[in-house]
């Protein structure tokens, strides 16, 4: 009866499953999970090589091993007790639960990744940080993306790859603690994927020191409100 009213409990809670849209890299090597609630940390309890592995191949890198920082008090807790096999392409495909069953994860630290390498076709990844600030991964970090000729065609094309229904652009002051990645995106509008879209790797017309970083506000299906990623304080 007791094994019964669990695996009922869990079926309950699964029903309201937060769904991690995409996954990131802080400059520290801290994982940061996007989902429709905006960003949070993962629980260090568990996490190990293998799903360290996991996320830094997703990023495009070679290997990666496992890694645990100091809470990080801006974000909230999203996912706990993550447990990959090894041969997922993404750590979305990885087990996890967005509740804290273990009881222990108030006491741990935040989970972290060190990367390394870069495979032949790897590529970048690109999320969403705080604020909407929009933010490209690659073997050398993560950056921001200028805001010269960032436009709504862009925004929404990157909103519709991270599951809302569209998206405007935004222009955020530079935060200086990532160095620019991605210059001039171009997009046409039909892309699925912003990496798609046309791009500069480096700042072509000389405009770029002067310019903010791009950023999005985005659309959830379904409602009229607007997203955008604000850190919860």
């Amino acid at each position: 009866m007791v094994d019964f009213i669990k695996v009922l409990f869990l079926f309950l809670v699964g029903l309201g499953a937060v769904k991690c849209t995409s996954v990131s890299i802080d400059v520290y090597g801290r994982v940061v999970a996007h989902t429709m609630n905006g960003p949070g940390t993962v629980c260090g309890y568990m996490w190990d090589d293998v799903d360290a592995d996991v996320v830094c191949r997703q990023m495009g890198f070679a290997t990666g091993t496992a890694t645990l920082l100091p809470q990080d008090p801006v974000f909230t807790r999203m996912f706990y007790d993550v447990s990959c096999k090894g041969n997922e392409t993404e750590i979305q495909s990885c087990h996890s639960y967005d509740y804290d069953f273990s009881l222990v994860c108030s006491m741990f630290e935040d989970a972290g990744v060190s990367c390394s390498g870069m495979p032949s076709g790897g590529h970048s990844d690109v999320t969403i940080g705080s604020g909407g600030r929009v933010l490209a991964h690659d073997v050398n970090g993560t950056g921001t993306v200028c805001g010269d000729q960032w436009d709504d065609i862009d925004a929404d094309v990157l909103c519709r790859q991270m599951g809302f229904a569209s998206g405007t652009a935004t222009i955020l002051p530079r935060d200086y603690m990532f160095n620019r990645h991605i210059f001039n995106v171009r997009c046409l509008g039909n892309e699925t994927q912003v990496q798609e879209c046309p791009v500069d790797k480096t700042d072509m017309f000389g405009s770029c020191s002067s310019i903010g970083d791009a950023g999005v506000s985005c659309v959830q299906n379904g409602t009229a409100g607007l997203y955008n990623f604000e850190a919860p304080h």
